[in-house]
């Protein structure tokens, strides 16, 4: 539920050009792998969790002549 939160009712495979790798922030190339969890495997499995949305604001100027 988290991801829908950000980009909406999506295809995960529609995704790869919406995010950015965390070392380098190039969003050129994301590989994507699905993995089944079940069972005993699930205890200490990785999830990232969404914590919040920030919305950043930068301001865009212009030149003119007086």
């Amino acid at each position: 539920m988290d991801i829908a939160q950000l980009v909406g009712d999506r295809h995960v495979m529609e995704l790869q050009h919406r995010f950015r790798c965390e070392k380098c922030r190039r969003n050129d190339y994301m590989e994507v792998s699905f993995e089944m969890v079940i069972g005993d495997r699930i205890k200490g499995f990785p999830v990232r969790e969404l914590v919040e949305i920030r919305t950043v604001k930068r301001p865009v100027w212009r030149d003119i002549k007086l």
